[in-house]
């Protein structure tokens, strides 16, 4: 569960602040939470997605990150996506992006509901994001929510769905992203 904090209120401030400390600490709609740890399930879809990404991806202008770097939204919000897409230049030096193609997050009951809300609402508008991803760790289930002159929204579900993320050509087999995670009969 996110714990709520007093930091700075400034973006600078505040980044100055959380890089500092030993716990990361997320900023929506002025609210700053720490970061908890997630299941060894979150860790697995979050890596395998990641992975995914990551190979697919190479040679295309565009990297893939996990755990960082802080995403930062027009209206200052500070976030650390499960997995986040960027195909615009960064800095090597630098501590965060404030572009993004991709943003997916990896749902548990202590944040799914900002996830699909008020995170949500300021992934959109960060410049160029293209795809939302929602996964579920306790079944094989991806939402997807991509731009299409407008938000378009598709469900994935079972181990034999394939999303497809048409700007690249590129599938996303659950089977793959969900790999090394079990379910019980009713949820896989």
């Amino acid at each position: 569960m996110a714990e709520a904090v007093d930091t700075p209120t400034d973006l600078e401030g505040f980044l100055a602040w959380e890089f500092e400390q030993e716990e990361r600490y997320e900023r929506l709609d002025g609210v700053v939470r720490m970061m908890v740890g997630g299941t060894n399930a979150h860790y697995m879809v979050a890596v395998n997605l990641l992975t995914t990404l990551t190979n697919r991806l190479r040679g295309s202008g565009c990297r893939a990150f996990t755990e960082g770097p802080r995403l930062v939204t027009p209206a200052n919000d500070v976030l650390y996506p499960d997995v986040l897409v960027t195909c615009a230049p960064f800095s090597l030096e630098g501590t965060y992006l404030d572009q993004a193609v991709l943003v997916a997050e990896v749902l548990s009951a202590s944040t799914e509901g900002r996830d699909r809300g008020a995170k949500w609402r300021a992934c959109q508008t960060v410049p160029g994001l293209a795809y939302y991803l929602l996964l579920s760790q306790e079944a094989p289930c991806l939402e997807m929510y991509h731009w299409d002159d407008g938000w378009r929204y598709a469900c994935f579900e079972g181990l034999d769905a394939i999303p497809r993320l048409e700007r690249w050509n590129l599938e996303l087999p659950l089977d793959r992203l969900y790999e090394g995670v079990a379910f019980t009969p009713e949820n896989g």
